[in-house]
């Protein structure tokens, strides 16, 4: 329903906080346009079939922000197809990829090739979570992240 309110409307909604129903006034507002600047907003999406998710190139700041601050390089994870190959190994959104397999990623090119991944040609992704790194293998099966991974 608040997506058809128009920027600048008032409104008012009730929402239940700690079992007690409570009514709070908001102002409709508009997202901000993304920044022009590269160096801020990072890469535009790229979108791997195979793999069932998408990417964006990084900066120094968006790895900073994600506590990957010593690594050079990578992709960010910025769609999931719900039961694509790369959710089904536990990829989340906001994940930083910096390997494929031996390869350290430098941009979206080196990843939009890569081949349909199987149980026999599992595809071996490093990745970045919350600071810490983790492999992960993508068959297109439910349950394949390496075991004793941490993220």
């Amino acid at each position: 329903m608040t997506a058809r309110l128009v920027p600048n409307t008032l409104a008012t909604i009730k929402i239940v906080r700690d079992g007690k129903e409570q009514s709070l006034a908001l102002k409709v507002a508009r997202l901000p346009d993304p920044p022009d600047d590269a160096a801020v907003a990072g890469g535009q999406d790229t979108w791997v079939p195979a793999l069932g998710f998408g990417v964006a190139e990084t900066t120094t700041d968006i790895r900073k922000a994600i506590k990957a601050n010593s690594e050079p390089s990578g992709l960010t994870v910025t769609q999931l197809r719900p039961a694509g190959p790369g959710a089904l190994a536990g990829l989340k959104i906001g994940d930083l990829i910096t390997h494929v397999g031996t390869m350290q990623l430098i941009g979206t090119a080196s990843l939009a090739m890569v081949h349909l991944p199987s149980r026999q040609s599992p595809l071996l992704l490093r990745i970045v979570r919350d600071g810490s790194a983790a492999f992960v293998a993508i068959t297109g099966e439910a349950q394949t992240s390496l075991p004793n991974a941490s993220y």
